[in-house]
């Protein structure tokens, strides 16, 4: 009996302890494996990622779009201009055809004139003639003009008024008109040829004009484009588009990163509670043994007490048998007494 309950104290010690060791190397490695898991939720992989990559590419398909289009329209702009100063050149050109057409149409009724005149037989020293060209030069240079030939322009204006529009007469030239010798045939065919001379002449005028015009418009233009540079500008402009593209992109990579990586530490987080949830159950599971183990080492000290008091009850046995001159067999025969 007393063999046997060493053996039990024995084995019971080693379980405690195997037990013990057990708990401390349990929350040694949770320890361990958490420190881990710290490190771990800090390393963000780009590989873990799922970003959106249609929505990317759509992105920058955008910007390139919104670029490209930002020197289209430069360049749009530009031939547009370039087209409009064609087009105003070949104004000019038309206006310079023009002028050389009527300039053709005032050199054919100079000629027709010249053939009205040798028709008539009119001399160039003649009162019609020096009348015609006193008409003529009020035309062309006015300023040219002596105070004989002014008073005699006045009195060929009334003539001519008086021929084309009789009723507009005051009172007044009709007086004069009574003064003056009426207008000759052939003057009356000249006037008519000066006044196509001069419908010819207004039209060059005018078409000079224009064309003045035109170069005024022109040099303006190649001024202001010398002060402007669209097609540079708009190139500046579409490398900040294409640059504020790409910074949204990786704005988006980001935030996508930042969901992602919010979310996988938040599982993890829940697995990491749920594992040392399942830690202290276990923790708790093994203290609860070791406290089996301490009911254990109480049984084993109750044992132990038994075996005390047995082996006290031998020595007292032992004795008394001394005393009453006993054999071994005699003990052995009390002692198997005691055990029944």
């Amino acid at each position: 009996m007393k063999v046997g309950a060493s053996q039990v104290y024995s084995t019971n010690n080693v379980t405690n302890r195997a037990q013990r060791e057990e708990v401390q190397n349990q929350k040694a490695e949770n320890e361990k494996t958490g420190h881990k898991k710290e490190t771990r939720r800090k390393t963000i992989f780009a590989g873990d990622l799922n970003v959106n990559q249609d929505l990317i590419a759509n992105k920058k398909a955008l910007g390139q779009k919104q670029a490209i289009k930002k020197i289209l329209d430069a360049f749009t702009s530009e031939l547009n201009i370039d087209n409009n100063v064609q087009n105003l050149k070949d104004q000019q050109d038309a206006l310079r055809t023009s002028i050389n057409e009527y300039k053709d149409k005032i050199k054919s009724v100079q000629d027709m004139k010249k053939g009205i005149q040798e028709g008539y037989g009119v001399s160039d020293d003649s009162q019609e003639q020096k009348d015609m060209d006193i008409l003529s030069k009020a035309e062309t240079n006015p300023d040219a003009l002596t105070d004989a030939e002014k008073g005699r322009l006045k009195d060929l204006k009334l003539l001519i008024k008086a021929k084309d529009n009789p009723g507009l007469l005051t009172d007044k030239d009709q007086e004069r008109l009574k003064d003056l010798n009426p207008l000759t045939d052939y003057q009356k065919e000249i006037i008519e040829s000066n006044k196509m001379e001069s419908f010819y002449n207004k039209k060059v005028e005018d078409a000079n004009k224009q064309i003045e015009s035109i170069n005024q418009t022109v040099e303006a233009i190649g001024l202001s484009r010398l002060k402007s540079h669209p097609v540079l500008d708009a190139k500046k402009e579409a490398e900040d588009i294409l640059k504020d593209t790409a910074k949204e992109v990786v704005g988006m990579l980001l935030n996508e990163a930042v969901e992602k990586t919010d979310k996988k530490l938040e599982d993890q987080t829940k697995t990491d509670e749920d594992k040392k949830d399942d830690g202290t159950q276990s923790e708790k599971k093994t203290e609860e043994n070791a406290k089996t183990g301490d009911n254990s080492k109480s049984d084993d000290d109750s044992l132990n007490s038994i075996a005390q008091k047995q082996d006290k009850v031998m020595r007292e046995i032992k004795k008394q048998a001394l005393k009453d001159n006993l054999t071994m067999d005699d003990i052995k025969g009390i002692i198997v007494d005691e055990q029944s």
